[in-house]
This record gives C-alpha cells, sequence and structure tokens, in this order.
C-alpha cells in the first residue's frame, strides 16, 4: 500500500515539473535590486 502511494506522489510530483512557474523574490546583489525572470518550467527552475 505505501508503495503505491509513493508511486502516486512521484508521478505527481515528475508530472508538475512541466508546469510553467513564476520565480519571485530572486535579489541580484551586485545592483541590490529584485532579479526579474520570465515563466519557466518548474523543473528548470528547480
Amino acid at each position: 500500500m505505501l508503495l503505491a502511494l509513493d508511486d502516486a506522489i512521484s508521478t505527481a510530483v515528475l508530472a508538475g515539473r512541466g508546469a510553467d512557474a513564476e520565480i519571485l523574490g530572486v535579489i541580484d546583489l551586485t545592483n541590490k535590486t529584485e532579479a526579474r525572470m520570465g515563466a519557466i518550467s518548474l523543473g528548470r527552475a528547480i
């Protein structure tokens, strides 16, 4: 039963990696400004 639950969770997580994510709160330490990033897939953002 636990293995089946882990498979379902893993499948859901892997499916979500293809969804677009907007990354907020990234600070450019050189310029002391918020860095603007476009929407990218969650897998690439991680």
